[in-house]
């Protein structure tokens, strides 16, 4: 009886030791083996994680990335890898077939390694390499891999940090000392739009933001965000304007609201005058407020508007005769006139 026992207990012992072997992703195993390299490469190391990846090399990886340079076709992206050797010899381990993977297209671009070849890595020690591959500046708020190879056997996936693992940094907007808009981005991504303002009553706007509240430093919207920021903006008025002899000429459209209504203000008791050309030529507007002071309208004006379909008069019906009779532009025959009516929000 004591015989058997022994025995058994003795296979026992052998199949959990033959278990442990097969399952040691970083044992002292043959290079040829295929079902090592499927399991290294099932893991998912993402970008400012830490993870050890073999038993047997016990080695831990941890990376993050950087942007090195933009231009008009392509964008440099260089990510550092951090190895620690956590055993209590040293450890040399070959680096080799680098390439960043563009997850949609399935495109991989070649990377380069620094340093390249072996890396030895000495215990408690922190060891760096860098990779740094190009790829089209059309790809840069996607998602990639970088791919390398250690040794013979290991192939490793270091997968950009999803959106899900990433923190919220807020971005507020500022226009003349007060907060008008505010959005989250998840850290080390770009705003995916850039926040045009405008003010309720049609006459200003902004969509262009600094860093800095005396408007000396660009925003740029290709940036990654990562940390918390403020942008700022100054009023732009929509309407050019020029004050010439008591009377106020309107000469251009500088910006359309996204609702297609433009509304040319009243200034006070100066009379205004439309100049030739200065509304023309926009598609996308849809409705026109014009003062009671308005005089005169001059040539060019109202033609290549698709999309207009009522003009809005704060005088009466009379007064816009008067103006009619002594004005060289002509109102489109679709477009509705409105008297007695002034833009409210």
């Amino acid at each position: 009886m004591k015989k058997n026992f022994s025995l058994l207990f003795a296979l026992f012992f052998c199949f959990v030791m033959f278990s442990s072997s097969s399952c040691n992703v970083g044992g002292a195993q043959s290079g040829n083996n295929s079902s090592i390299e499927e399991q290294i490469t099932s893991h998912d190391i993402y970008l400012d994680d830490a993870k050890k990846i073999s038993n047997g090399i016990s080695v831990v990886f941890s990376c993050y990335e950087s942007v090195v340079s933009y231009s008009s076709e392509n964008r440099v992206l260089e990510m550092r890898v951090v190895c620690k050797n956590t055993s209590m010899e040293e450890k040399r381990i070959s680096v080799s077939n680098a390439g960043v993977l563009h997850e949609l297209t399935n495109i991989t671009y070649t990377a380069s390694i620094y340093p390249s070849g072996f890396i030895n890595l000495q215990y408690g020690i922190d060891t760096t390499f860098t990779f740094r591959a190009t790829i089209p500046t059309s790809y840069k708020t996607d998602k990639y891999i970088f791919v390398f190879s250690i040794g013979d056997n290991y192939k490793v996936h270091l997968y950009e940090k999803p959106d899900e693992l990433r923190k919220d940094c807020m971005v507020k907007f500022v226009v003349s000392g007060s907060e008008v808009h505010s959005v989250k981005v998840k850290e080390r991504r770009c705003l995916t739009e850039t926040y045009i303002w405008e003010d309720d009553n049609h006459l200003y706007h902004c969509n262009e933001w600094y860093t800095d509240d005396n408007f000396k430093v660009k925003f740029v919207s290709d940036e990654e965000i990562t940390s918390d920021i403020t942008l700022y903006g100054r009023e732009e008025s929509n309407i050019q304007t020029t004050y010439e002899s008591g009377k106020i000429f309107v000469t251009d459209i500088d910006y359309v609201p996204l609702d297609g209504i433009i509304v040319i203000q009243s200034h006070g008791l100066f009379n205004v005058y439309i100049s030739n050309f200065a509304l023309h030529n926009d598609s996308s507007v849809k409705e026109i407020y014009l003062p009671a002071t308005l005089k005169k309208i001059y040539y060019g004006n109202f033609d290549g508007m698709p999309k207009l379909e009522k003009i809005c008069f704060a005088g009466s019906k009379e007064e816009w005769d008067l103006i009619m009779s002594d004005s060289s532009s002509e109102i489109p025959s679709n477009v509705v006139i409105i008297y007695n009516s002034s833009f409210s929000n």
